[in-house]
């Protein structure tokens, strides 16, 4: 007969994409760091991918259509991808306006203006509507960090610039991969729990059962964050990562002992890009766009 089910759920409900060099264009960083500390952005990931530069050489301008040209950069050498748009002015008098080293551009008429956009991103918003497929685009998983913090108030903003593994990572591309793009996904998961009965029992639980169930489940401070950064690094077994690639869980581990004092039978932990349809991978883990670990105790 089967046995009721205790699980713990953590599912990505926001994140955010962005470069270090992000924070300094136009004097934009202040602002940006201040959105960042206000979200409940606890876990974070190091990622890359290969540079992405605007090549001014072949823009073109129709009356009918703007050309768009891209050069990625990957480790086999540059590849070249352009895009076509539709040119919402009917006329050639369009301005274009490259900058930061051709990674941004700005286009404008004088019946439309298109705001500033980043070469990377450009083609990850276009890549929403029409997949492009394109396996260099991908998104490489490095690293997986979380805030510093016993109550679970920190964010990840106060780790990601100053931590030595970060440093590092950075060293090393400079030398394996001096065209790679370094980047920081900073994520906020939600949390909650569930009761599963067995098939064969038609019953739900009671008022005192929930209220029971709730109150064990509960799990409060760093906690939390320790068993969704201890899952991403056990499934993903990224290269910068030393700890739970292979000995989590543990009863051991007393930094996530509730799951044990709860006696909860399993875990899952959601984590994906299905919005922009790009990949996530490591050597260790096949590309998707959803990634799902599943533990059972």
């Amino acid at each position: 007969m089967k046995k009721d089910t205790t699980q713990l759920l953590f599912e990505l409900k926001e994140y955010i994409l962005f470069e270090q060099t992000d924070i300094s264009v136009n004097g934009v960083g202040k602002k940006f760091i201040e959105y960042l500390n206000k979200k409940p952005f606890h876990i974070y990931c190091v990622v890359k991918r290969p540079k992405i530069l605007f090549n001014p050489k072949r823009l073109k301008i129709t009356n009918e259509s703007i050309l768009i040209p891209f050069d990625i950069y990957t480790k086999s050498g540059i590849k070249s991808r352009d895009f076509s748009m539709q040119n919402l002015s009917e006329t050639v008098d369009v301005n274009v306006e490259f900058s930061e080293h051709n990674e941004f551009i700005q286009i404008s008429s004088s019946s439309f203006e298109y705001p500033k956009i980043k070469a990377s991103c450009f083609l990850d918003d276009f890549n929403k509507q029409y997949p492009d497929n394109n396996l260099d685009l991908d998104y490489e998983l490095l690293y997986v960090g979380k805030s510093h913090s016993k109550n679970g108030e920190g964010n990840a903003t106060d780790r990601i610039f100053g931590h030595e593994m970060i440093q590092k990572i950075y060293s090393d591309l400079r030398k394996s991969d001096p065209m790679a793009s370094v980047w920081f996904m900073l994520c906020d998961f939600h949390y909650y729990s569930s009761l599963n009965f067995a098939p064969s029992l038609k019953r739900k639980p009671s008022n005192f059962v929930h209220n029971q169930m709730k109150k064990s489940l509960s799990i409060k401070g760093d906690e939390k964050q320790k068993l969704i950064e201890a899952s991403l690094i056990n499934y993903f077994k990224p290269e910068y990562n030393d700890k739970f690639k292979d000995n989590f869980p543990s009863e051991k581990h007393k930094s996530y002992s509730t799951v044990y004092d709860s006696k909860i039978n399993a875990m899952s932990v959601e984590f994906g890009t299905q919005d922009i349809g790009r990949s996530i991978y490591t050597e260790n883990t096949k590309r998707s766009n959803l990634h799902i670990y599943r533990y059972e105790f």
